[in-house]
């Protein structure tokens, strides 16, 4: 069962506990930091999947979701999987962009974590 845990104190909330997969993990922290009063979150939720694919699967699927995903298709962005952590590089255009090929990623079965290392191509860049 998947049940997290919630304490508050002096206006940090922390959450410790499993969850089934990296989106819920995001969502209960995005939650916590959305509640009125609240200045930290410390989100230390586990992810347990229910299915754990091996690394190259993972990696696979991620590949193949970024390419189908409209806002992140034209992009050149790699991923690596390492026990279920899946890191991201490549270059975006803005940060909506770079956050939408993290819930891309983390939307995949076995996904634990996303360590988005995309950057931003600067504004003022050539091209």
């Amino acid at each position: 069962s998947y049940q997290p845990n919630i304490e508050v104190e002096n206006k940090v909330v922390s959450l410790t506990g499993k969850v089934k997969d990296f989106l819920a993990k995001r969502a209960a922290g995005e939650n916590a930091k959305n509640t009125y009063g609240v200045k930290t979150v410390k989100n230390d939720l586990l992810v347990q999947p229910v299915f754990s694919p091996a690394d190259e699967i993972i990696e696979e699927h991620v590949e193949e979701a970024l390419l189908w995903d409209p806002v992140v298709e034209k992009y050149q962005i790699s991923v690596d999987v390492v026990n279920g952590e899946v890191l991201l590089n490549g270059i975006v255009n803005n940060a909506f962009e770079k956050h939408r090929a993290v819930r891309v990623a983390g939307g995949i079965a076995g996904v634990v974590d996303v360590n988005n290392a995309i950057t931003i191509q600067s504004p003022t860049a050539v091209y």
